[in-house]
């Protein structure tokens, strides 16, 4: 199996669930301790559990988010319609509250990867990647440039000097020219 690594801060890494903290007055989820980072996960996941951790301010691959039915909206594309998740159309991987609960990453147990048909076991913990045999999973999240509302005009900004005469003296050799 090919691990390509093309942004090292965002990429996926493979992780064992080892600390957990219960939160009180929930139910169906509790906190790990995933690289001093405390995530919000299912009341499910035992210790030992084999998964993926995804840092804050990654993006998830589109594909990665429709085959693990993980976009909020499933008409956005998730495989099965009955199933949503919490991702917005970017699948940008954000520090968020549940409750009152803070969730500074995101989980998922290894089996989420089963839809490229690769053979998951010889992957081991502490492998990184963004891309696992060519196929993209992360990649490092970047804000959308806004377009203009007038293409065509830019404004220029004026400038005008702060020094007010015989207040401030320039050394010799300092260059006149004011920014």
């Amino acid at each position: 199996m090919k691990l390509e690594v093309t942004t090292e801060n965002y990429a996926a890494i493979v992780v064992e669930l080892d600390t957990f903290v219960n939160l009180p007055k929930m139910n169906t989820i509790k906190h790990a301790i995933i690289f001093n980072n405390s995530v919000i996960i299912s009341k499910d996941a035992v210790k030992g559990e084999i998964g993926l951790f995804f840092p804050a301010e990654t993006c998830l691959d589109p594909e990665f988010l429709k085959h693990n039915n993980l976009y909020r909206k499933a008409e956005w594309g998730n495989v099965n319609p009955d199933k949503t998740g919490f991702f917005e159309l970017h699948g940008r991987v954000r520090t968020c509250k549940f409750q009152k609960f803070l969730s500074e990453g995101f989980y998922m147990p290894i089996s989420c990867l089963d839809y490229l048909g690769l053979d998951l076991s010889t992957l081991s913990v502490g492998d990184t990647f963004n891309l696992l045999n060519g196929t993209p999973i992360c990649k490092k999240y970047t804000v959308p440039k806004k377009e203009s509302t007038q293409p065509n005009k830019q404004k220029a900004a004026k400038k005008h000097s702060r020094l007010v005469d015989n207040q401030f003296r320039f050394h010799f050799d300092t260059s006149l020219r004011v920014a």
